[in-house]
């Protein structure tokens, strides 16, 4: 069975919360920023390699 490995981390950074969510699976290794405004909704996902 393959390990995977989940972190989510959210942070402020004037005037949105972030979130940062971490996977790492085998070999690979992937994270996505979430920018979110105050109704909680997603505004804009990036991935970042």
């Amino acid at each position: 069975m393959d390990k995977v490995s989940d972190r989510l981390t959210v942070f402020f950074e004037e005037p949105f919360w972030v979130g940062v969510l971490s996977e790492a699976q085998r070999e690979n290794y992937r994270r996505v920023r979430l920018r979110l405004e105050r109704s909680r909704e997603i505004m804009r996902s990036t991935s970042l390699f």
